[in-house]
């Protein structure tokens, strides 16, 4: 354990964070505006992995974009090396850790068995169609208990239940990358995000049993969303990973 985190601190990196980036790097990320709302999420997500991770040698990101948040959970848990994953050419020029080129999906990582502690998924899985290969390689490269730390929206959250019910399509499955359609007016982003599927948190759980981890810790995230009706509702919703538009999952591999 560092002994060195605190909320104030989280705070304070966090707002020194937000003056070094641009509009476009401010808007890539909804995990990062969802921290931005409850910034005690993201330090009791620290300190989970504070407490316990067994080694800070190295942490890899898998679609970390333009590798800010993984710059900062690295420094804050004081990782010797950090690695951003993408496939997006821009983004990993401006990346600010180390950048590699792959396509989770389909490729290896260029590490050995064993070899990392601590991987990171903020907002990833869900532009993916299959998760086997991020999954499967996860385990590969992560040490005897090392942590796979999730950010994913949810399909089961309260919102996809409304929609549904009345006939609408829920916001994070998206059948057109040029169109949004079938989705409750109340959504402001009015155009597609990339978002080909996600799961539930009961799959998502089930997913991680079939690879070997389990979860150790985990919590919705409050919605950013304009309207204080929603977002009143939403605070109540997020009290159950399950029923959260979006959870935070921390798994420990096992095996």
């Amino acid at each position: 354990m560092t002994n060195r985190l605190s909320l104030e601190l989280i705070k304070d990196r966090l707002h020194s964070l937000i003056k070094e980036l641009d509009n476009e790097e401010f808007n890539s990320s909804a995990t990062l505006h969802m921290f931005l709302r409850d910034q005690k999420s993201l330090f009791d997500l620290l300190l989970f992995l504070d407490r316990s991770l067994k080694g800070r040698e190295r942490l890899v990101d898998f679609g970390g974009g333009y590798g800010f948040l993984t710059k900062f959970v690295a420094e804050a848990l004081g990782f010797k090396e950090a690695y951003n994953i993408d496939i997006d050419d821009r983004r990993l020029k401006m990346s600010r850790v180390k950048a590699i080129k792959l396509d989770l999906e389909r490729e290896q990582l260029p590490f050995k068995d064993g070899e990392v502690d601590l991987i990171l998924s903020f907002g990833a899985l869900d532009h993916m169609v299959y998760w086997d290969g991020p999954f499967s390689e996860a385990h590969r490269v992560l040490k005897p208990h090392g942590y796979f730390v999730i950010s994913l929206t949810n399909l089961g959250s309260w919102d996809s239940k409304l929609s549904l019910l009345f006939g609408y399509q829920p916001r994070h499955v998206e059948v057109s990358s040029k169109y949004l359609v079938g989705v409750l007016p109340f959504y402001k982003v009015p155009v597609p995000v990339g978002h080909v599927h996600t799961c539930t948190y009961k799959a998502l759980t089930e997913m991680a049993l079939r690879y070997k981890f389990r979860v150790r810790y985990a919590k919705g995230l409050k919605t950013t969303h304009p309207s204080r009706i929603v977002r009143i509702i939403d605070s109540l919703m997020a009290r159950k990973p399950s029923l959260a538009t979006r959870y935070l999952v921390a798994l420990e591999k096992v095996e």
